[in-house]
């Protein structure tokens, strides 16, 4: 075994009580949850991420394409046939969606109305939100809807009322303020049926009707006209590789948005929340770290006579302070190793038991959700083992200084 190794280990695991004793135990426990803390807070922030996706994947696709010039464009049968060979793609969608009045027995809302095609259908991305009625948008020749909870409240709407359908209204392409085009009606009105009531986040259940595409082409008066191509994507392709092909396909006149970009103000506070949690979690490890250079400074101090002797044995300067390295590597490797098991097994016991809720009952969920990422662990042992060699150098110096010092005077 090495020297100085071995020397180190008998420092750490000294059954001498003393202030350096418990220096060790200090320092050993600050790595050790500063490990485990930042493993479990990262980790919520992670599991926040996913249910942000979880939630809008059931609306909003994984990749989005848009035009760049206008809201609508027309149907690309060309661009379509060839998103569809992509390897990945599982459903291409066609979908309008624009602004509209939604009136019920005297109520009236601004909504957004999403026109979808037979693809969305069969995708059943919304089954699992249905909480009232069914998803239909066509039966017997007749156009149904399928609503957000938050609309359902606003305008009382009962399912069940043969007597009253919900009628939309939209802006005519027609009526302008001109002479010539004053003259059209400024509103196309279509009644709809509603046949259920489904509920996936709140601003989306307060804002949005889903139609099929022939009723919203009807309504706002777009026959051939779309406004996005909605992809479903395999769960085992990568998006941004995906996202390239098609990118390839229809040039630089659409738009191709993930569903990360579709959301960015969102993910870029909770990336910036995250971020800004590790920076003072990371401050607190090095606040922390003050405990290893202060162990050391003193081991350093009181072993001085122990390392003049080893030096005069023949010990070099370069051995005496790799005990000091040594120390500081044992104890961030022993915090760090803990650590990690503690906060991993936190995480999982999280998942699977809900040892801290969200105290509120409206909530989505009722627990913190998390998610390890292995990532995240690799750059906290890097940081932690980083910040601890670094406490190590100055006493490492001092306890040469210290020896060579000492060696003086008794000469």
């Amino acid at each position: 075994m090495n020297l100085s190794l071995f020397i180190a280990k008998r420092y750490f695991f000294s059954k001498k009580k003393s202030f350096i004793n418990f220096l060790s135990i200090a320092a050993f426990i600050g790595v050790l949850v500063g490990t485990s803390s930042l493993i479990i807070v990262l980790s919520v922030f992670n599991g926040l991420e996913d249910l942000l996706k979880s939630l809008y994947i059931n609306f909003n696709p994984e990749i989005k394409i848009v035009s760049n010039n206008s809201k609508y464009f027309n149907k690309n049968k060309d661009h379509i046939n060839k998103i569809n060979e992509i390897d990945g793609v599982d459903f291409v969608s066609k979908v309008i969606e624009d602004r509209a009045i939604a009136s019920y027995n005297g109520s009236e809302i601004p909504v957004y109305i999403k026109g979808v095609d037979s693809s969305f259908i069969l995708q059943k991305r919304l089954n699992k939100n249905i909480v009232e009625g069914n998803f239909t948008l066509k039966k017997d020749n007749s156009s149904y809807a399928v609503i957000g909870r938050g609309i359902k409240y606003k305008i009382s709407l009962n399912l069940k009322d043969n007597f009253n359908n919900l009628i939309l209204y939209s802006v005519s392409p027609d009526f302008s303020f001109i002479p010539s085009g004053i003259q059209k009606q400024p509103f196309n009105q279509l009644s709809i049926i509603p046949s259920g009531v489904f509920a996936i986040e709140q601003q989306i259940d307060n804002n949005y009707i889903i139609s099929s595409l022939t009723f919203a082409e009807k309504l706002f008066k777009k026959k051939n006209k779309i406004t996005a191509l909605e992809l479903r994507v395999n769960e085992k392709k990568d998006n941004n590789k995906i996202k390239t092909e098609i990118r390839n396909i229809v040039g630089n006149n659409y738009n191709v948005l993930t569903i990360e970009e579709q959301h960015s103000d969102l993910y870029k506070i909770l990336k910036t929340e995250k971020l800004i949690v590790f920076i003072i979690f990371s401050f607190i490890l090095i606040i922390s770290s003050f405990n290893i250079f202060f162990l050391l400074s003193m081991h350093a101090i009181d072993k001085k006579r122990d390392l003049s002797i080893l030096l005069s044995l023949g010990l070099n300067e370069k051995s005496i302070k790799k005990i000091f390295y040594f120390e500081s590597i044992i104890i961030s490797v022993l915090g760090i190793l803990i650590g990690c098991f503690l906060g991993i097994l936190l995480c999982v016991l999280q998942n699977e038991y809900g040892l801290v809720s969200l105290g509120m009952e409206t909530a989505i969920i009722k627990y913190y959700p998390v998610k390890v990422k292995f990532a995240d662990i690799l750059m906290i042992v890097s940081i932690v083992f980083f910040i601890s060699i670094i406490a190590s150098i100055k006493p490492a110096l001092i306890a040469v200084q210290k020896i060579n010092l000492n060696l003086l005077n008794n000469k």
